[in-house]
């Protein structure tokens, strides 16, 4: 729920920054919502739903230019979705090139509980219209993409991550997970730890960071709006050099 939150936020600041894709980008769901689905390029299936996964790249530099260059051309001249849409759509979507991420990406959170799906629960519990397509067309509203977040329906959707759909059910319901961390040894660690947190991360919250990094003994915290959740590929020399020089004490404790 939290980190819908977020997501909200970078909707509204996309939308904000492209107004004009209101009109754009619901054109594209209307046009799924009257017609099904469509097979891309690469043998995935867009629906309303795998469109809106596209909000992941939100997190990331560049991710809202990236998103409003390719509904530029999202129809071709027959009123057809475009095939360099189709194309487009194909490339964003890394799912089918990642597929032990898509597999283990709520479990590998989970302590002695199943993860049960939670992203596709909250987004359920969502009562912001924007998040349903069928809802925010039919009324005129923009449509919100979803983010970093997996869902059961991409194991039917998404072509090389079909084969893996009984594992990834298999995986949602396993309860036997150990404990990720040992708190009382991170509370008394003599090891220097510095670390950098993004103010404005779309995939980690930051008030969930600081909880975190709150736990262990002596951290160093950069804290920052410079980036988003890309600052090491966006800036990692400057970022790498000073969260060392942090650890290290070349900057000092003020």
């Amino acid at each position: 729920d939290v980190l819908f939150n977020r997501v909200k936020t970078q909707n509204e600041k996309y939308y904000s920054r492209f107004p004009g894709d209101v009109q754009r980008i619901n054109a594209v769901f209307s046009h799924l919502v009257k017609n099904g689905g469509v097979t891309t390029p690469a043998g995935n299936q867009l629906t309303t739903q795998s469109l809106q996964s596209l909000g992941i790249r939100f997190g990331g530099a560049q991710g809202f230019e990236h998103i409003h260059y390719l509904f530029e051309n999202a129809f071709d001249r027959t009123g057809s979705l475009s095939y360099s849409f189709l194309k487009g759509f194909d490339n964003a979507i890394s799912f089918d090139t990642n597929v032990l991420y898509a597999l283990l990406h709520e479990s590998i959170y989970c302590q002695g509980a199943a993860s049960n799906w939670s992203a596709e629960s909250a987004l359920m519990d969502l009562t912001c219209v924007n998040f349903r397509p069928n809802e925010a067309v039919e009324s005129g509203k923009p449509v919100y993409f979803t983010g970093e977040m997996v869902f059961p329906w991409m194991f039917e959707q998404f072509a090389q991550l079909r084969p893996l759909r009984e594992v990834a059910e298999l995986l949602s319901v396993h309860e036997d997970w150990p404990p990720l961390y040992d708190d009382n040894q991170l509370m008394k660690t003599e090891v220097p730890v510095a670390a950098a947190a993004y103010f404005e991360d779309m995939y980690v919250d930051i008030d969930l960071s600081m909880q975190t990094a709150a736990k262990i003994a002596g951290i160093r915290l950069f804290v920052t709006n410079e980036y988003l959740h890309s600052g090491i590929r966006e800036d990692g020399p400057r970022i790498l050099q000073k969260l060392l020089n942090m650890a290290r004490d070349v900057e000092t404790l003020r």
